[in-house]
């Protein structure tokens, strides 16, 4: 099985199109594939793959929280001090208090205090689904809680339970950006496209997640979508400075357009051949 993330850094330079592209690639090839979305705070390949659901809830993504007995605590500060996320902060007079959405869970607090005054308790934060669309693709796809702030723990769960996912190319599509939930979604990939758009925004952002790429020695090449809208001088110098490639092209389509909006991709006759591939990495 073969691995491949499709990234980027700039927000709506059309990942989730380039994923659902090279799916369709994959499978006119005869391929089996499964497509994650890694975006768990706003999934939206399903949408694109005309279903009115993310499909069936397989797995509920808990995460440990730490709860104080006040009747054991001694107000020592230990946990304000040592938590990194700054999760729990003091009234005037040293009582400690939780702020459930900027802990991480990393168990720092109940670890280190003095009195044991600190346990652990579950808490539900987000969801996995599972639907299949034809019989050579399925869509597994991690979902957050509204308001989560902290969201890694979903991805990383996302991540361990398609570990045991059997196909012929497996494809995540990460959220955007360069933070935890996307290094998490790229852990351990074969190769990654970051998807970018000839502007000057997306010159800037996709320098940083090659950066990240590159940090995390992951071998990678670039995707230029709307590429003849733009200046693609912009890119072209970005590949240069990393040393990579553009190694996929997606043209301005109306078409494309109207097709995406509908959620009617995969009834595009063309759709194969509107993402340009000079090398197909998953052959």
């Amino acid at each position: 099985m073969r691995t491949i993330a499709v990234t980027g850094g700039k927000g709506g330079t059309g990942k989730s199109t380039v994923a659902l592209l090279l799916t369709i690639k994959a499978i006119n090839k005869g391929l089996s594939v499964v497509v994650v979305d890694a975006d768990v705070e706003c999934p939206n390949d399903y949408i694109l793959l005309n279903k009115n659901s993310l499909g069936c809830s397989i797995l509920e993504v808990k995460v440990p929280y730490p709860k104080i007995d006040l009747d054991k605590c001694n107000r020592c500060g230990e946990c304000v001090r040592l938590c990194r996320a700054n999760a729990i902060i003091t009234k005037k007079d040293g009582t400690p208090i939780i702020q459930e959405d900027l802990c991480s869970s990393c168990g720092v607090c109940w670890n280190i205090c003095p009195q044991n005054a600190i346990a652990k308790t579950d808490k539900i934060v987000g969801n996995i689904y599972k639907e299949k669309i034809f019989d050579n693709l399925i869509l597994i796809t991690g979902q957050s809680l509204v308001g989560l702030r902290e969201t890694s723990s979903v991805v990383s769960s996302l991540r361990e339970y398609i570990k045991n996912i059997s196909c012929d190319l497996l494809i995540i599509d990460t959220a955007a950006g360069s933070h935890c939930t996307v290094m998490r979604a790229l852990e351990n990939v074969d190769y990654a496209y970051a998807v970018t758009e000839p502007t000057p925004l997306g010159k800037h952002d996709l320098r940083i997640i090659l950066r990240v790429l590159k940090e995390l020695e992951i071998p990678s090449g670039i995707i230029l979508n709307q590429y003849d809208n733009g200046d693609q001088k912009l890119i072209l110098k970005i590949a240069k400075e990393f040393g990579i490639g553009i190694e996929g092209k997606v043209p301005y389509s109306k078409e494309l357009a109207q097709y995406y909006s509908s959620g009617q991709l995969l009834d595009m006759k063309n759709v194969s051949n509107i993402l340009e591939m000079d090398k197909e990495f998953w052959l």
